[in-house]
């Protein structure tokens, strides 16, 4: 045995955590619901065993807040929120069980995110620049897959949006071959394949050479 509990003082700067003191010394410190849940009080004998219980299980409340605190700023994956957690130095088997409830209550879905991301940057980027970041973000690849395949009848229309907003930006005197070239390579880089890219480019009027 550790000791007994001698007082139970709430904490300055968080009032939902409180110090526990054994025999007279501080030893940890713990949030209210834990305190409440092991029955702590003044007198309770504290084992090292339900020492290790008592900091595991206030470490997961601490892990599921962070968590609650990430998602409530924008949507994320289950990865992106495995990283952040890490960077806490949350144990591995802590931010499992925080993810486990996250997604149990609604807060984290992969799919939902996916479907977030393709209705925000799916007018903006091709498949396969979506498809590189979504893998990134931890999205399975099937699922981005299913995902892009609803999105290919939008593909060439998008890429000829951006096109024609870019080709606008372009001075009129550039020479056609320099117009094509920055224009391909600007698509291909928003992630859209050669064969759509030059399908556009030739329904814009645009050449790889030069008229004479």
């Amino acid at each position: 045995m550790i000791g007994k509990i001698t007082e139970v003082k709430s904490q300055i700067k968080s009032k939902e955590r409180v110090s526990i003191f054994i025999d007279g010394a501080y030893r940890f410190s713990v949030h209210m619901d834990v305190l409440i849940d092991y029955g702590l009080s003044v007198g309770s004998e504290i084992t090292e065993e339900l020492l290790e219980q008592i900091q595991s299980k206030d470490e997961l409340k601490k892990a599921y807040a962070k968590g609650i605190d990430i998602v409530s700023r924008r949507l994320h994956t289950e990865k992106e929120i495995r990283d952040k957690l890490k960077l806490k130095e949350y144990a591995p088997l802590t931010i499992e069980k925080t993810i486990e409830k996250l997604k149990e209550y609604g807060y984290v879905d992969d799919e939902v995110f996916l479907e977030h991301y393709l209705s925000f940057k799916g007018g903006t980027q091709g498949p396969r620049k979506l498809k590189y970041d979504l893998i990134k973000k931890g999205v399975a690849e099937y699922l981005i897959d299913q995902a892009l395949e609803g999105l290919k009848d939008d593909e060439y229309n998008t890429c000829l949006e951006i096109a024609t907003g870019k080709l606008s930006s372009m001075s009129e005197t550039l020479e056609m071959s320099k117009k094509y070239s920055r224009l391909a390579g600007f698509l291909q880089r928003k992630g859209y394949g050669f064969g759509v890219v030059k399908e556009v480019l030739r329904d814009l009027g645009l050449k790889p050479y030069d008229e004479r």
